[in-house]
């Protein structure tokens, strides 16, 4: 497996295991992607140099956890294209998972931890039998700064803004490209939750 760095991310192809869980039926590749907007006007690299806190981060919680969302770290992506493109890959068991995101950690990581779980959370939804899911394209408005020495980072996110939407051609080439051998994906698009955690696995 070659693996080379790309700014902070590390990009590499997807491990045979993971693999062979999609294709077993126990995980689906969830397709997510993330486009940012900033005061200027301008698109945001999220993650461009993104280790760990650095600029834009997820959590996801699930039936396990209560729907509390937990941080995930989004540092390795298939191909230079898809951390370009803001393409996320989640390799999720089948059932209901809660999305939260925010901007970079400028603070004490206990109150960043606080405020993803404050955050309004979106709901994925990834039925039994289904390889590829494409949960669509998040549309994002926030505030960005320019560091020292030309790192831009997301400072804020309006999470009100936030919008999905389906970029159906863009996901399908993406797929192929990134996850050779699957189908094309399912989109299923992700929505803003509200009310309990629900339980079981949703329909396909």
């Amino acid at each position: 497996m070659l693996a080379i760095l790309a700014g902070c991310a590390m990009v590499a192809p997807f491990d045979d295991a993971a693999l062979a869980r999609v294709r077993r039926g126990e995980e689906t590749a969830v397709m997510l992607r993330f486009v940012l907007t900033d005061q200027n006007g301008a698109k945001v690299d999220l993650f461009a140099h993104s280790l760990g806190e650095d600029n834009f981060n997820i959590a996801l919680g699930d039936f396990d956890s209560g729907g509390a969302p937990e941080r995930r770290q989004l540092t390795r992506f298939p191909t230079e294209a898809a951390r370009e493109d803001g393409l996320v890959y989640l390799f999720l068991r089948p059932g209901y998972h809660y999305l939260a995101i925010q901007g970079a950690r400028r603070t004490d990581a206990f109150s960043y931890e606080a405020r993803f779980r404050a955050a309004p959370r979106w709901r994925i939804e990834v039925p039994a039998g289904v390889p590829v899911l494409y949960a669509g394209s998040f549309m994002l408005r926030g505030q960005s700064e320019k560091l020292i020495f030309g790192d831009v980072v997301v400072t804020a996110i309006d999470q009100g803004a936030a919008t999905v939407a389906e970029e159906g051609a863009f996901a399908r080439t993406a797929a192929a490209r990134d996850l050779p051998g699957l189908p094309p994906p399912l989109f299923r698009p992700a929505v803003a939750h509200k009310g309990p955690v629900l339980l079981g696995t949703p329909a396909r």
